[in-house]
Formats: C-alpha cells, structure tokens, sequence
C-alpha cells in the first residue's frame, strides 16, 4: 500500500512538473523588466507630451530563429518597473510601439517630469522614433538589438535630437527566461540613456 501511495505520488509531482514546464515555456506576452535609473536627476518645472513612432525597416521583433523558440509570441509585451528593492509593478500590456512610448513615460516620472495628455497643454514634446529592436536567437545564444532617436520640439519651436543605441546577449540555459532578462535588461540600458537635460534644455 505505501509503495502505491509513493508511485501515485511521484506521478502526481511529475504531472505537476510538466504542467509548470508547459505553462512557463508557452506565455503568448513578452514580458519587459524595466529597471529605473538610480539617482536620477528630476526636472520637476518640465511639462512633455510624448509620441512614439515607427521608424523600422523591418516590424519584426522576433527574427526567425527566434521565433522557432518562442512561437506563442502574440506581439504582445508586458511592462513591469522594476524597484530598487527588485519588487515590480504591473504597468500594463502593450504592442511595440505603444511599449516605447510607455517605457519613456516612466523613465521621465522618475525625474518627476509631469506628462501632458494634449500638446497644446505641454511647453515641450517629446518624440520617440524608433529605429530598431530585435531579438535573434542563434548558436544558443539571445541577441538583442535597440536603437530609437528622441526628438524634443520646445515651446519656441527649438528642436534638438538624441540618437540611443545598444545591443546585449545571453546565454540560453533554461527556456525563455534568459531572453526576458536579457531584453529587459537592454532596455532599461538604452531607456536610462534618454537624456532630459539635454532634450529640455531652455
């Protein structure tokens, strides 16, 4: 009798496992730890609007070796700031572009910048381009590429831009988390990069 209850057991904690496996190995979003800059400077008499836009040449994040080891992918990310404790908060879930724009609102909240909801409201704008972001997976390595320029239009019509670029890889060890860090990690490298003292110059 005990030896069935061992077996009924072990097959429980194997089923459990596989199920885990599955769940873990299959997730249709892409999640996005983006890490806060430490010490950030604050700009708390600036008032931005932000866009983001689309300026790649190809809207493909996953490249087809990457997409061989993540074919759940929706194109869906989700975007969880990250504190100095490590804890997260859930930001929301949201396609590329949209992504890019939410990822630059919270690194200028950081810098107690106030976010308009109308240009005509804000004294400066701040637009997102977005040149590349990729994830290639290849040799059991992940390889991520960001790249976006930020153009800052103030009140008296000023422009000035900042091109960001960056690029990181990772050794695969266990399903998809290495390319989660990875890409969060990157992102939080090339999104801290934003340079508001520049851009909101008076």
């Amino acid at each position: 009798m005990q030896r069935q209850i061992r077996t009924k057991k072990t097959m429980l904690l194997a089923a459990c496992s596989i199920i885990l496996f599955a769940a873990c190995s299959h997730k249709a979003v892409f999640q996005v730890n983006y890490l806060l800059p430490q010490a950030a400077a604050t700009y708390a008499d600036k008032q931005v609007y932000v866009t983001a836009s689309d300026g790649r040449s190809s809207e493909r994040f996953l490249t087809p070796g990457a997409s061989k080891e993540l074919p759940d992918f929706s194109g869906l990310f989700s975007l969880v700031v990250l504190k100095s404790d490590g804890i997260g908060d859930l930001v929301g879930a949201y396609e590329v572009i949209a992504l890019i724009k939410a990822l630059c609102e919270q690194r200028m909240k950081a810098s107690a910048v106030t976010l308009s909801d109308s240009p005509q409201t804000a004294a400066n704008r701040i637009e997102i381009v977005l040149k590349d972001f990729t994830l290639d997976y290849a040799e059991r390595k992940w390889v991520a590429h960001m790249r976006y320029e930020a153009i800052a239009t103030s009140h008296d019509g000023t422009t000035r831009r900042q091109m960001v670029s960056g690029s990181a890889e990772r050794v695969k060890l266990w399903g998809r988390s290495e390319a989660e860090k990875l890409v969060g990690e990157l992102a939080s490298d090339v999104i801290n990069k934003l340079d508001l003292e520049k851009l909101l110059a008076d």
